[in-house]
């Protein structure tokens, strides 16, 4: 049987970190949570915080940093006006 690839409405919109570190393409679990924060090094924001639930992160704040990184959207256009 060979495994389909995931589209993006079949990722979760919150996710525990190991489906996040997935999500991003991290090689570990350790790796993703290493690289999250608000540091200059820091690539992931911050989880969200859900009362009885932990930490889950939003799949567009994801993509949100995702963007960042590879240099597109608002932010990335800011220098260019």
């Amino acid at each position: 049987m060979t495994a389909r690839a995931l589209s993006y409405h079949d990722w979760p919109r919150q996710m525990r970190a190991e489906t996040a570190a997935a999500y991003v393409d991290e090689k570990s679990v350790e790796s993703f949570l290493a690289a999250v924060g608000t540091g200059r090094k820091k690539l992931y924001p911050e989880p969200r915080i859900i009362v009885g639930k932990g930490k889950r992160w939003l799949r567009e704040d994801l993509d949100a940093a995702l963007d960042r990184i590879h240099g597109k959207g608002a932010e990335s256009l800011s220098g260019l006006v």
